[in-house]
Formats: structure tokens, sequence, C-alpha cells
């Protein structure tokens, strides 16, 4: 991503006290509302199970945000390396939070980590680092608990070799996995394939194998340019990643997919995945990919190990500097070629930075994007939900994308516009509604639809039910009216997506159909308090409905 200085520039939901947004042009009936605080440089955002939001800060900073008070939950300003793109980027919570009170941190480190940014800056490297909350102060992290997942030493970590493209984003999986997303940690003023930055190959630092710029996306081998997918409790890869090699500790048995320059967001699509790490099937991933000079991407990732090409390709097109370039290892020739360029997954949206003709889809500029999240909530009007919503941090605006079944482009709905520069996005558990962190106003704000939203969709459109009763204690029931006999699916997911109960695939006649859920999961525990999704889904058509339960 682009430096974020701009001279560098090539119970929460319902208790807040906020302010309108100054300036942000949203459809009729949508609010855009600030948190009563300012940020210095605010990058991520996550919540915690009760609504409580962590916001983080690029400089170090974790701040948790309880209605209209906050408190500094950890503060790491001295190890993290706050300069150009590099920082604390990515915040991630335990979906277990409420039994393990895990949190997860992903940022560059200051080499000799003495609280001076600009003495030891000019290489570095990026680790991940987990903690719990304290068990008596809820507000701030227990410093004994810290245990570092990648990035324990500098070969170990992720390869920062310039200001730009560093680490990205945290995502967990529908099976508790957990996705990490790094940039290939070159130079973005010039070709690089090697050969600029001799200081991040110094004796112990990183690997000289990786002295190749740009194409340690195509190397597997080197942890930038990648998304990862790690087991939370250790770091290390699972036997089921794709190019696992026997070591669950190297570096190609974490990778999930790959030939990216910078995914500096990835969302999992809702309702996608397994639960059981071994089906080796964490879900969609939809990836914000920052390009060079030309593009900017939507990547999907539905299947182990795709090669998205960079520095090879950008967009749709091949990229005639690097296939000129020649580094040590893994140039564009054992990728294909602008001819062939079948040997790698082409974004699904490509837009360009000059011409709109010339995206995909047609009509929209791109320049920085900063990926997004799915809306899975109910008060947002029909042809918001479960689409995705994603930013662009030049552009300034926020859109959503519209896919198939099968994840294909189908349109692109502008959204808002004058969004303060949008760099990350969140779902409230208790409300539903989205936040993003606007950058250039070091705000964190919140959309929220004051419109009346029908229960039911409209004709044409499956028709369900809300849960009741909502709150429950323990069973829902839903209900859904069929004009002919239909195939009826219907399944329960807590809110990190993960299905936890589903009830047999079957056939049922014309007429009323009850469906009822009595508050087990499918190992036939009692499920936990907390916001579930009801999903149904009748000949193609999926609809889904929020509830809460409390025990």
């Amino acid at each position: 991503m682009r430096p974020f200085s701009f001279a560098c520039l090539v119970g929460i939901g319902l208790s807040l006290a906020a302010a309108p947004a100054p300036a942000v042009t949203v459809p009729a009936g949508f609010a855009v509302e600030s948190l009563p605080f300012t940020f210095d440089l605010p990058t991520a955002i996550a919540f915690l199970p009760d609504g409580r939001l962590l916001v983080a800060e690029k400089g170090g900073i974790v701040y948790v945000v309880t209605g209209a008070t906050r408190h500094p939950l950890w503060v790491g300003e001295e190890e993290v390396l706050n300069t150009d793109d590099r920082g604390l980027l990515a915040i991630a919570v335990d979906p277990d939070f409420e039994t393990n009170r895990f949190l997860y941190f992903l940022y560059t480190v200051d080499p000799d980590s003495n609280g001076i940014e600009l003495d030891n800056y000019d290489d570095a490297f990026a680790r991940l680092t987990r903690y719990q909350a304290s068990a008596s102060d809820p507000n701030v992290v227990d410093l004994a608990t810290r245990t570092v997942l990648i990035g324990r030493t500098w070969r170990e970590g992720f390869a920062s070799g310039s200001g730009t493209h560093s680490i990205c984003a945290l995502e967990w999986g529908s099976d508790g996995s957990l996705l990490v997303s790094a940039g290939d940690g070159a130079h973005h003023d010039q070709v690089d394939a090697g050969g600029l930055d001799p200081g991040l190959f110094a004796p112990e630092r990183t690997d000289p194998l990786e002295d190749i710029g740009a194409f340690r996306a195509q190397d597997l081998r080197s942890l930038d340019g990648k998304l990862l997918r790690i087991d939370p409790a250790t770091g290390l890869g699972y036997p089921g990643n794709p190019f696992f090699d026997g070591d669950p500790a190297s570096n190609r048995s974490r990778v999930w997919a790959y030939g990216m320059r910078n995914p500096f967001r990835v969302a999992r699509k809702p309702g996608t995945g397994a639960t059981d790490p071994a089906d080796d099937d964490p879900g969609t991933l939809y990836v914000g990919d920052v390009g060079w000079i030309t593009w900017e991407e939507i990547h999907v990732v539905r299947t182990p190990g795709p090669n998205f090409g960079w520095p090879c390709f950008e967009g749709r097109e091949g990229h005639p500097d690097y296939h000129a370039a020649t580094p040590a290892h893994h140039d564009c020739g054992s990728i294909g070629t602008p001819v062939n360029p079948s040997a790698h997954e082409l974004p699904v949206v490509a837009l360009h930075r000059w011409t709109d003709s010339l995206s995909v889809p047609a009509g929209a500029h791109g320049g920085v994007i900063a990926g997004g999240v799915f809306y899975s909530g109910m008060s947002y009007p029909l042809e918001y939900r479960d689409r995705y919503f994603f930013g662009d941090f030049t552009r300034d605006w926020i859109k959503v994308l519209v896919t198939d079944e099968e994840d294909r482009l189908v349109s692109l709905i502008p959204f808002a516009a004058g969004a303060g520069r949008p760099v990350a996005f969140g779902t409230d558990p208790l409300s539903g509604d989205l936040f993003y962190v606007a950058i250039g106003a070091g705000e964190v704000r919140r959309i929220r639809y004051l419109g009346v939203t029908s229960v039911e969709p409209t004709a044409g459109l499956l028709a369900l039910s809300p849960a009741h009763p909502n709150p429950s204690a323990g069973a829902i029931e839903l209900t859904i009216d069929l004009a002919r006999a239909e195939g009826v699916s219907f399944a329960v997911y807590d809110q990190a997506g993960r299905q936890i109960w589903r009830a047999p695939d079957h056939n049922a006649a014309a007429g009323r159909v009850v469906l009822a859920w009595t508050g087990v999961t499918r190992s036939g525990e009692r499920a936990a308090s907390g916001v579930y999704f009801a999903r149904v889904r009748v000949d193609g058509e999926e609809r889904s409905r929020r509830f809460i339960l409390l025990r």
C-alpha cells in the first residue's frame, strides 16, 4: 500500500454517542457516524464478543473502546516500526475469546526496538504476536502471556526491504485457522528484482535466497506476497496446506495462496468453509490487492494454492518491465507469458488507475484498494445483504461488490464518496452494522441504516420470517412459505461464520414450513451465549436471520 503519510502518497452499537461524519455521501436512508474520538493514524479495528471495539494505531497502540470511553489495551510503540506504510496494521480477536481471551497483533518490527524510528529503519522484518487479555482487568493485555507466532527472529519474520507493502491482514477461517497476508516487501519506485537491499540480507538477517525483490511473491520459500493459513495455537502450517513439505515450521508449509503484491485486507465469505481444520477448507476468501502502476485488484481464493501472478502480471495483463527483469531465480518464465496468462489466476475485479472504460467492470477508477468485509446483518436493505463492502484509499470511496454463487462478478454498486480514506472494515456483533477506519480523518465510523427495512424479501426471493423468540434462552423457530414443493437446507452459524449445526436437507411440501433449532451444536452440546445466524436455502436462494442466544 502507498504510504499513509499524505506527503508521500503516489455494547458499542446502541449506546455510542456518535457524531455525523462530515462530507460523506451515502445512499438515502443511510447515515455515517464517527466515534467520539480521533486517533493517531488508525489502521485496524476488531470487535470483542460483548461489543467492545479494539482500535489499532499505526504507531503501536491498541485501544479498547466502550461507549464514550477508551483505554489503552496494549502499548508497543518501542517494538513497532512506524515509518511509511510500516507499523501495526492488523489485529484479530480469537473466535473462542470468551474462553481463551486471545488477541493477535501483526506489525513491522523496529530492528533495535529503542523507540527511535529513523536510526535503523531502511531494512526490517515483521512479526505476528499473540497475547491474552488480563483475567483481572479486561481492558489490558497480560504482558506475561506474550507469544510470537511468526517472526521471533529476523530470519523467521516477513522480509521488509522498503517502506511499502509489508504485512497486511488477519482473518479467521471457518475452521478456526488464522489467515495472514503479507506484501512482497519490495520497492515501489522501480523494478525490484533483487540487489537493492544488501542490509536486509546481512548475516543473521533474511535468507539471501530471498534477495529477488518483488519475485519473492513467486517463491514459496518466502512469506512475502502470500496468504498464509496457520494454526493460531502454534503459528505452524497445517499438513493439508497445498505446499506442505513435511515441516510445519517451513515457510512453504504455511502458504495458502501466493503471487500477490500487497494483499492489504482479507475477508471470508460468510457461510463458506468447513469447521474442522482437517478438512482443509477455511472458506472462500476475498482479497483486496494493491497494484503498482496501472491496476487495483480483488482476488477470490476458493481453493488451495492459487497463484495470482505478481510481479509478472498486474490486473489482467502481463507486466513487460518485470518480464524483462532477471532475478537470481523464480523469474516470469516459470509462471506463464503475456501471450499465455493461463498459468495464473485472474482477479475478479481489476480497476484501472486512469481509464475507467478499461476496468473490470467498466466505469470505476482504482487508486489503492483497501479491501473490506461482508455485511451479514439484517438492518440494511436487501441489495446490500451478504455483499462485500470495500474501499479505495486514494479515490476515497466505498463500493459494494455483487458476485454470484460461484463468486463471479455481477456488478459494482457505488455506496460512499468522500469516505475519509477508508483502510479497514469490521462488523459490530451486536447491531450487525459495519464500521470502518477513516484514516484521513483519524476516525472510526459506523454505517447505520435509518430507513424502514421490510422483514420479508421482495417478490421472487426466499420469504423467511425472523427468528423467534429473539433473544432466546435456547430454541428458536423460523417459518418459510413455499409456493411449491422444494428442497430446503437449514443451518446455524456463529458470529465468526462457523457452521455449528445443520439440519438434514429435506424436501418440503408447498405451504408454511416450520424450521426449528433446539440450541445445541451438532456434537450435542449446548451452544454458548452469543450472536448467531440462521441460514436457509431453497432452490438456489439463500437468506439469513440474525438472533441472540442468552443462557
